[in-house]
């Protein structure tokens, strides 16, 4: 005689058809507070980590930004042609990048402060701080103002 199938019962539903679905237990005050607590410790760790890769931006910044133009003037011979086509396209380069990182940066930094603090927090995504892009605006807006006015200056010497 062949081996007989065994037919599992299909599970019982949770919720029967027609009732209404059970409503999640309201966390006690305890366990809000925990949670505030959880994401007062995230929001400080954030913070520290972003003084730590600010600060250590800044200081390679700080070491390259030198050396960088210190081997721009020891390549290039001060009274050749190639210095005057170096500096025009060294000048051309940085404007062109911080034009576009700062034209960027700018609206996207003012939106994202303005939706921190002028749109309440949904309870179910976490809150992102404005700081990154609104320190690239704070960084790269007067860079591209400075080269933008070198850059006229340049052409009016012309």
């Amino acid at each position: 005689m062949p081996p007989r199938a065994v037919v599992a019962k299909p599970p019982e539903p949770a919720v029967r058809p027609g009732e209404p679905a059970p409503r999640p237990a309201e966390p006690t005050p305890e366990q809000v507070e925990e949670q505030r607590q959880r994401e007062l410790r995230r929001i400080e760790q954030e913070y520290r980590n972003d003084l730590i890769q600010g600060g250590t931006m800044a200081l390679v910044g700080a070491i390259l930004w030198p050396l960088h133009a210190w081997g721009r003037r020891r390549i290039v011979l001060a009274d050749s042609a190639w210095a005057r086509f170096f500096a025009r396209l060294h000048l051309i380069v940085l404007l062109l990048l911080f034009s576009l990182v700062g034209i960027i940066s700018l609206p996207t930094g003012i939106y994202q402060a303005l939706r921190f603090f002028l749109v309440p927090a949904d309870e179910f995504a976490a809150r992102q701080p404005p700081g990154e892009s609104v320190a690239a605006a704070i960084v790269f807006v007067p860079l591209w103002a400075f080269y933008l006015a070198a850059a006229l200056r340049q052409m009016r010497r012309e």
